[in-house]
Parts: C-alpha cells; structure tokens; sequence
C-alpha cells in the first residue's frame, strides 16, 4: 500500500500538469490541420507507451530481451515512414496500423541486444532524418528518407560499436541505461 501511494503521490502532480497544460495548448489551435499536427505526435508517443505497457516491453531482466528498430512505410511511393523501437515489432505495426489511413509494412528492422541499444539507435537515426531536411512530425519522415532510413538501419554493427563507445564515455551501463561512475 506506501508503495501505492508513493506512485500516486510523485507522478499524478505531473500528470495534472501535463493535462493542464495540454488542455492550454488544445485551446490556442487555429485550425483542424494546426490541430492534426499537433495531435499526432502525441499520438505515437501514447502508442508507444500502451506498447509497454502491455507488455511489448517484459518484465525480463534489464539487458537481457532484444529489441529491434524498425521503419514503417506505407506502399504508395510518397507515403511517411515512421522509425521507432519495440521488442515485437509485428504487433507495433498492427497497432500503427490502427490510426493510420494506408496499408502499411515493415520497410527495415534492425535487431539490437536490448531496449538502450535500440533506443539509442532509433535516436541517431532520426537526427539524421531532421537533420537531413526529412521530418514530418513525431516519429514520422518524408518518403524521401526512406533510402538512407534503410541503409541507416542496416548499418547495425556500426551503430553498436558507437553505442558501446558512448556508454564508457559518459559512464553509463549499456544492458541498463543508468549511470554508473
């Protein structure tokens, strides 16, 4: 029960705030289109956490369950793609699937030893995509990104090198993401 109500007592103060501060920003929209597009990476971001919380993401020790980065795209030639993460990426598309309006399918999947790698990963990739000029919005890049998505994606033992490389820099364990020095 005290752990009930330290959860209760240290997160619904933020989540109060957030409401409060969504409901702000929902008021101060001009037009359905400035709405969608502030709704819809709100939207993927509550996809991803219904994604762990039911359980994509186990209760399998830190470390030891792979994850795996993905590309999402839809078959029509200018149709965004979408980069994320998740430890079952079939069920992650049937539920993208869900509030899209096309038929979408995995373009590119790169697995990772776990959840902090993979992360990691899907990070870089998207700063190359904003970086490069290609973001629409959340998660979500123009079609033009899909070419070097894919070749970013299949570029793993790249990125797992750098990935390791930036964990002993900054001092961070990387099958647990927590800073150890």
């Amino acid at each position: 029960m005290a752990m009930e109500e330290d959860f209760t007592g240290s997160v619904l103060p933020h989540i109060d705030k957030a409401i409060e501060i969504t409901k702000t920003q929902l008021e101060a929209r001009d037009s359905k289109d400035d709405l969608d597009d502030w709704l819809e990476p709100i939207i993927d971001h509550l996809e991803t956490a219904r994604e762990m919380a039911s359980g994509n993401y186990s209760d399998a020790p830190e470390g030891s369950m792979p994850a795996f980065v993905y590309i999402f795209a839809g078959e029509k030639e200018d149709s965004r793609i979408k980069i994320g993460v998740s430890n079952n990426p079939q069920k992650r598309l049937q539920s993208a699937q869900t509030t899209s309006p096309e038929v979408l399918r995995i373009a590119g999947i790169a697995e990772y030893p776990d959840k902090w790698a993979a992360l990691w990963v899907e990070s870089r990739m998207q700063e190359r995509g904003k970086d490069a000029g290609f973001h629409a919005h959340g998660e979500w890049f123009t079609s033009e990104f899909l070419p070097l998505a894919k070749e970013l994606v299949n570029q793993r033992d790249y990125f797992l090198c750098s990935y390791y490389d930036w964990c002993e820099e900054s001092g961070i364990d990387p099958t647990t993401g927590v800073v150890v020095r």
